[in-house]
């Protein structure tokens, strides 16, 4: 994720971080990945320069993250606020406090910024969940009795399908936070999508382009052919319109991108489900910046 957020923004990243890291419980982890990507698109947003570095510690007790910059400063957790990108430091702080953590920023105007987000440590769970285990195959990796009914209190049912473990846990608990939206389910191959949609049948589902086994394209194409009112968006790192495009020669509804703001994938899907999804493009934001979301066709 960092060296894609890099490529991505041009943003040179040096990164320091141990190779022995200590099992991390899920919801610091996710909260490390968040915090990570926001403070680094806010380097790219804010700093004015195209270096920064990051730098992960452990320690028994506690885990540190450290993302800096010798960019303009100025920046105070106290008046940064969640805008139109993403979180934003006050909301990463929010979000570490119940945890027992810490978001720390040293700014000065002309040296930079270093922001500082410590989490302590608690035992994390036995088992942990990986994408690929041996017996996964076709399956689901998450859904359970209330999943499989065909109906939730009206809301939009959402498949999501990505191997990335933590990418697409963090992504599916944004989800959970829509009170219009239910997530039935998650796979991390594209041939446990096709299953999957079949037993579940979503109202759209969220399907990552690259991924082993079956690819997005390959699935997107099979699950369209099969159940063609089931939306599909595409997701990838890919912020480039090659991916859109296979996606939609394949009968995708939309394609947003892993570097786009996160409420952007929201209102895609909220946008796929109006009157038959006529358009499936976000609502158009005053900066400038590539659109990577197709119309429907």
């Amino acid at each position: 994720m960092v060296r894609e957020v890099g490529r991505l923004h041009n943003l040179v990243v040096a990164i320091d971080s141990p190779s022995d890291l200590p099992a991390v419980p899920e919801a610091e982890c996710l909260l490390l990945f968040t915090a990570a990507r926001e403070l680094l698109l806010n380097v790219v947003k804010h700093a004015g320069v195209s270096e920064a570095y990051l730098r992960l510690a452990c320690k028994p007790t506690a885990v540190t993250l450290t993302v800096g910059d010798s960019g303009c400063g100025t920046v105070s957790a106290d008046t940064a606020s969640a805008d139109q990108h993403g979180f934003g430091l006050f909301s990463i702080r929010e979000r570490a406090e119940p945890l027992g953590g810490s978001l720390a920023v040293d700014s000065s105007p002309g040296h930079g910024t270093r922001v500082t987000l410590t989490l302590p440590l608690a035992a994390a769970p036995t088992a942990r969940e990986q994408p690929g285990n041996p017996g996964k195959g076709a399956q689901a990796v998450a859904q359970d009795s209330e999943q499989k009914s065909h109906t939730v209190s009206g809301r939009l049912r959402v498949l999501f399908v990505d191997d990335h473990q933590i990418v697409r846990e963090f992504l599916v608990n944004l989800l959970k936070m829509e009170t219009d939206i239910h997530v039935v389910g998650q796979c991390d191959n594209g041939s446990a999508a096709v299953e999957s949609a079949g037993q579940l049948h979503p109202d759209v589902i969220i399907m990552d382009v690259n991924m082993p086994v079956m690819d997005g394209i390959e699935a997107t194409r099979r699950i369209k052919e099969r159940w063609p009112g089931i939306k599909v968006i595409g997701l990838s790192t890919l912020d480039d319109a090659d991916g859109g495009s296979k996606m939609r020669a394949a009968g995708a509804d939309g394609y947003v991108s892993k570097s786009a703001p996160p409420k952007e994938l929201i209102e895609v899907i909220r946008q796929c489900c109006r009157a038959g999804g006529e358009d499936c493009r976000p609502t158009p934001r005053s900066r400038s910046r590539p659109d990577n979301v197709f119309g429907s066709h």
